[in-house]
Parts: structure tokens; sequence; C-alpha cells
């Protein structure tokens, strides 16, 4: 977030800026993966499963005049 508000300094300058909208939120993931086989001496399986999330975040800033 820091070099979002670095860069709108460097574009907008001495005029300055103001902060319109700043929006932050986490996004869950989760991927999940089994599968099954086998035959009339026996069955093999196996499975997969991966949780967590990203953060994601935004700002929109207007220069100032």
């Amino acid at each position: 977030m820091n070099v979002c508000f670095e860069k709108a300094g460097e574009i907008c300058g001495a005029r300055g800026y103001d902060l319109l909208n700043r929006e932050g939120q986490v996004i869950p993931m989760g991927v999940g993966n089994a599968s099954l086989s086998g035959n009339a001496y026996g069955y093999q399986g196996q499975a997969f499963a991966y949780s967590g999330a990203f953060n994601s975040k935004s700002i929109m800033v207007r220069c100032r005049d």
C-alpha cells in the first residue's frame, strides 16, 4: 500500500492528492481433488487439499488542483 501512496505523490507532486477510496479484503481460496480406483483385488485412492487466502487492497486518489 505504501508503494501506491508514494506513486500518487510522484504523479501529483507539490499539489498533493485527496484519498477518494480505500478498500481491502481477504479473498479465501481452496482447491481439492480426490480419486479412487480399484478392481476385484483391491482399491487405491489419493486425496489432495489446499486452503488459504490472499489479501487484496486498492486505493483511489485525485490530484488537487
